[in-house]
């Protein structure tokens, strides 16, 4: 992460001094010194979205979709993902729950369903397709 804000800063540092050396007839300081806040203000904007990339290095973005078996979403289905401890969260009113977590082989597993709703088949462990980070279960209604 030093290594991406010394290059960035390196970049700014740069192109303001590109912006300085740039000769014109005629006096236009105003205007140079507006193109090197633009620069700046730019660099620090790039530099900020570089380091919070950085800083989900290593993180990746699951998703548990539950679905009805009429395709329908469930919401309030409360899933998680599992390893060595368990990460819970809801199904939203898509009847998507969402991890953001280091990435691994997950077990994923109700911790409870929604009122009315039950396993559609003996699976109650369910599991990412090897490459893939989206699962979706379908669940019956009782």
């Amino acid at each position: 992460m030093k290594k991406i804000t010394y290059v960035l800063l390196s970049i700014m540092v740069i192109i303001s001094a590109m912006s300085l050396c740039a000769c014109g007839g005629k006096d236009d300081s105003n205007e140079t010194t507006k193109k090197q806040e633009e620069t700046s203000t730019e660099a620090t904007t790039a530099a900020k979205e570089t380091e919070a990339e950085t800083e989900d290095d290593g993180l990746v973005d699951y998703k548990v979709t539950v679905v009805d078996d009429a395709g329908n979403p469930v919401a309030k289905a409360m899933v998680q993902c599992c390893k060595d401890s368990c990460v819970p969260a809801m199904t939203n009113e898509n009847g998507v729950a969402e991890f953001k977590l280091a990435e691994d082989d997950y077990d994923v597993k109700f911790a409870a369903f929604p009122e009315g709703y039950e396993y559609m088949s003996d699976e109650e462990v369910f599991h990412f397709e090897d490459g893939k980070y989206e699962l979706t279960i379908t669940i019956k209604k009782k």
